[in-house]
């Protein structure tokens, strides 16, 4: 069983008093993982989980068009996965892999977060925009990085 003080510096759950991460955490399960072990691969459908790195660190990859791995990024204390498919219920868009040894993962079945945010609506809209948060940070980041590496290929041009 997950315990409030297990989420309290996780990001996802900013802004929650101490009685509401006590429930948000009573509706999450914790596994302990091998290095190696597989959360889950690149187009698989599996459970519409956000994932959260409690201890340890997982490797995110995506399969190039040659058929190679590329990491995507490397998980740590805090970090979560997985919010893809607990957004829409599709396949994954990666495969996340446990990068050291006795990884602790907590995860948060959608339908668990349903039942908590149908009860406590105010809940549900503070992870929900946590969400949004961390998304929004992650595509910033990319779009920066995007314009940095189209400056090198292309050069930079001014209008």
């Amino acid at each position: 069983m997950v315990e409030s003080r297990d989420i309290e510096k996780i990001s996802l759950f900013d802004g929650l008093t101490d009685e509401e991460r006590r429930i948000i955490a009573g509706a999450m399960t914790g596994d302990i993982f091998p290095e190696g072990h597989v959360v889950y691969h690149e187009n698989e459908i599996g459970c519409a989980c956000i994932y959260i790195v409690r201890k340890g660190k997982v490797d995110v990859f995506k399969t190039s068009t040659d058929g190679d791995p590329m990491t995507l990024a490397v998980l740590r204390e805090g970090n979560f996965f997985g919010e893809f498919s607990f957004f829409d219920g599709k396949p994954h868009s990666a495969t996340t892999v446990v990068a050291s040894p006795d990884t602790v993962v907590l995860s948060l079945q959608r339908p668990d977060f349903d039942r908590v945010a149908e009860v406590y609506p105010r809940i549900g809209y503070k992870v929900m925009i946590n969400i949004v948060h961390e998304i929004s940070a992650v595509i910033r980041r990319m779009n920066a990085s995007y314009i940095d590496m189209a400056g090198y290929m292309f050069g930079r041009t001014k209008r």
